[in-house]
């Protein structure tokens, strides 16, 4: 993959042989002369960013969007919870992946992706009278914790889809159900 010049990823390739500290130090300088307005990082842990980060301040700038892989068995909820305490977005990718696979994974004994799947089905049904597919009720339910999405599509229908996440609201107790299960996936998973 190649990067944007006018760009400064620090997964870029071009960054890859370098420790994150030193290409977080040229981001700051280049968002300290105006060059670029917003400040990111991807894949941090619980630990490192916070051991990073905030305790040993080895940055100058905390960064205002922490990008992290989250679907709703691998999903950091301290560290979500955590960054939003310093003013950081945390933005979650991949978040539909684990559930587009849920059948191919069934079989090969994940179950949990299926369980959450039936949930958001059940809520899809239930709560909006169908009027909101499984897909809409998760990015919603994301939204709603406060997890900024990047839902990814190349189809027309799908980004419309996306968009119309606006059009319904949950209720307190579909967000709950689907918190403690998402939750509850997660520490069955860490005990594995």
């Amino acid at each position: 993959k190649e990067c944007n010049p006018k760009i400064s990823w620090m997964h870029c390739e071009v960054a890859s042989n370098r420790p994150w500290q030193q290409s977080y130090q040229i981001m700051e300088k280049l968002y300290a002369e105006g060059i670029l307005l917003n400040l990111g990082v991807s894949n941090f842990d619980f630990r490192t960013f916070t051991e990073q980060m905030i305790n040993k301040r080895q940055v100058q700038i905390i960064p205002q969007v922490l990008q992290n892989y989250f679907d709703v068995a691998h999903a950091d909820w301290d560290l979500a919870h955590f960054v939003r305490r310093f003013g950081v977005i945390y933005q979650g990718y991949a978040q539909y992946r684990g559930i587009a696979e849920a059948e191919e994974r069934y079989e090969n004994g994940e179950t949990h992706y299926a369980e959450f799947k039936d949930a958001l089905e059940r809520v899809s049904q239930e709560s909006t009278n169908g009027l909101a597919s499984a897909s809409q009720v998760l990015l919603r339910w994301l939204l709603d914790m406060n997890i900024a999405v990047i839902p990814r599509s190349r189809q027309r229908t799908h980004l419309e889809e996306n968009w119309n996440v606006w059009d319904f609201e949950l209720s307190v107790n579909d967000i709950d159900t689907l918190t403690a299960l998402s939750k509850e996936q997660n520490r069955r998973l860490r005990k594995k």
